[in-house]
C-alpha cells in the first residue's frame, strides 16, 4: 500500500511530469482522429445548447445544458501553479519577489508576461497553497482530474452528467493505465451522475418516472424516491478522505 504524506502525496510514487502526461494525452487523441474531430462530434456536443445566433452567448442566459468545454493541459498547470503560489512566467517570479520584498502587489511594465520561467525558481507567493484534494464538476474528457491526480499525487476526482464523455474519459483512463502504472491512479475516480443531487434539501421526493438522470446507473444509486445522496456529497466534498489523504 503507498505511504501517505501529511500533504497528501504519496512517497512511492513520484509525480508525473507534466511533458509525458501531454505526450500520453496527444497520442491518444491522435489515435481516435485527434481533439479537433473528438470535440466537434456528436459524442461530445451532444449536450451542447443550441445557439440560435452569435449574440445568444453572451451573459449566459442561455446556458441551460451541460456546455462542453477544455482548458489545455499548460493553461491548467499555469492555474495549479497560481494556487500553489509558483511562478509559471517569469512576471510571476517578479512579482511574487516585489511583494515579499515590499509588500505591495504592484506590476512591473515589462515584456515577460509570456516567457515561461524555469521552473527552479525558489520565489513563492506567500498566499499560496498546497492543493492536498482537486474535484472536477462536470469532467468532461477527464483530463484534469487525471492531471492533477497523476501530476501532483494527491486524491482527484470527477463527476460527469454526460454518459459519452464519461464513457471516453474513461476509455482515456485506461489507456493511461496502460503507459503509466496503474498503481498511479489508486486516488483517481471518475464518476458518472448528476452532482445536484449531493445537494438537495433533505426532504423532497422527485418521481422516478420524471427522473431521467444517470445517478440510478452511478455507485452512489440508492433511491426510488430521491432526497440528498449522502455519500453523493461526501465524495464531492472529500469528507470521505483521512486528513493525511
Amino acid at each position: 500500500k503507498s505511504s501517505v504524506q501529511s500533504t497528501g502525496r504519496w512517497e512511492s510514487i513520484p509525480p508525473l511530469g507534466i511533458e509525458s502526461f501531454e505526450n500520453a494525452v496527444e497520442s491518444f487523441m491522435n489515435a481516435h482522429g485527434g481533439f479537433q474531430k473528438i470535440e466537434s462530434g456528436a459524442v461530445i456536443c451532444e449536450g451542447n445548447n443550441r445557439f440560435k445566433k452569435k449574440s445568444d452567448t453572451c451573459g449566459g442566459e442561455n446556458q441551460e445544458r451541460a456546455q462542453y468545454g477544455r482548458i489545455t493541459i499548460e493553461g491548467f498547470k499555469r492555474v495549479i501553479d497560481k494556487l500553489e503560489g509558483r511562478p509559471s512566467l517569469l512576471s510571476d517570479e517578479k512579482l511574487y519577489k516585489q511583494d515579499s520584498e515590499k509588500g505591495t502587489d504592484g506590476r512591473d511594465d515589462t515584456n515577460d508576461d509570456d516567457k515561461v520561467c524555469n521552473g527552479d525558481s525558489d520565489v513563492r507567493n506567500p498566499e499560496g497553497r498546497k492543493i492536498k484534494a482537486f474535484v472536477d464538476i462536470g469532467h468532461g474528457l477527464g483530463i484534469q482530474v487525471m492531471q492533477v491526480g497523476l501530476c501532483l499525487g494527491v486524491p482527484s476526482r470527477g463527476v460527469e452528467l454526460m454518459r459519452n464523455r464519461h464513457m471516453l474519459a474513461k476509455e482515456l483512463e485506461s489507456d493511461l493505465k496502460n503507459v503509466f502504472s496503474a498503481q498511479s491512479f489508486e486516488k483517481i475516480e471518475l464518476e458518472m451522475c448528476d452532482f445536484t443531487h449531493g445537494f438537495l434539501p433533505n426532504k423532497i421526493t422527485i418521481n422516478k418516472a420524471d427522473n431521467e438522470t444517470s445517478i440510478s446507473q452511478c455507485r452512489f444509486s440508492e433511491y426510488d424516491s430521491l432526497k440528498r445522496n449522502v455519500a453523493l456529497r461526501r465524495f464531492l466534498m472529500c469528507k470521505d478522505l483521512s486528513d493525511d489523504e
